[in-house]
């Protein structure tokens, strides 16, 4: 961090690496412009390498949904950016064309 980084700055690097290493949640609140999304969009830098099971898992995952570019193993983590309004039905996925569909399915078959 810069010279004129805010003092709660160096705290919440430290829960990020906390969080990073034990494979914990982490809940930032403050307010807008104090780093909350410039902090959370480096943690996956902060995470040791993908093993090959977790890339093979992740890739078919991407694969499935249509987002795999190129038709390779992913080799990075994901990092998804939802915005600060996205609803609890959006950040879990329950608004997505495909789940509604596979909802629908799942009733028809029953």
């Amino acid at each position: 961090m810069g010279a004129f980084a805010p003092p709660y700055r160096e705290t919440a690097k430290r829960a990020l690496e906390v969080a990073a290493s034990g494979a914990h949640n982490l809940l930032m609140v403050g307010p807008p412009g104090s780093g909350k999304s410039m902090l959370a969009a480096r943690l996956p830098g902060l995470l040791p390498p993908l093993e090959p099971a977790e890339a093979l898992d992740l890739s078919m995952i991407h694969s499935v949904a249509g987002k795999l570019e190129g038709g390779r193993l992913m080799r990075r983590r994901p990092f998804r950016d939802p915005h600060h309004s996205a609803s609890l039905p959006a950040l879990v996925g329950g608004g997505c064309e495909e789940h509604q569909i596979f909802r629908l399915t799942t009733k028809l078959s029953d």
